[in-house]
């Protein structure tokens, strides 16, 4: 099994509810967790995203690994540093 959860926007609840979604998911996938934040944006100009007036968007992997040789962490962050989904 595994687990995978997605957080977008902030509020005052929000810490608790990326804590509980951290606790629940560890039973989905007790072997590796990991987390990324990234910006959404809101609109896009003509030069492309603007990432100053996005939302931010937490994503939470939880694996169980049960292939291979070694664990896939999710979600990754690639050789460049962008942040891909899981």
């Amino acid at each position: 099994m595994c687990g995978i959860a997605a957080v977008l926007g902030v509020n005052t609840a929000t810490e608790n509810v990326k804590s509980e979604l951290r606790y629940r998911l560890h039973y989905r996938g007790p072997d590796i967790q990991n987390e990324i934040t990234t910006i959404v944006p809101q609109h896009e100009s003509s030069s492309g995203a603007d990432a100053s007036d996005g939302s931010p968007l937490w994503l939470c992997g939880s694996v169980l690994h049960i292939q291979g040789e070694d664990p896939a962490v999710q979600p990754t962050i690639d050789l460049n540093g962008m942040k891909r989904k899981c």
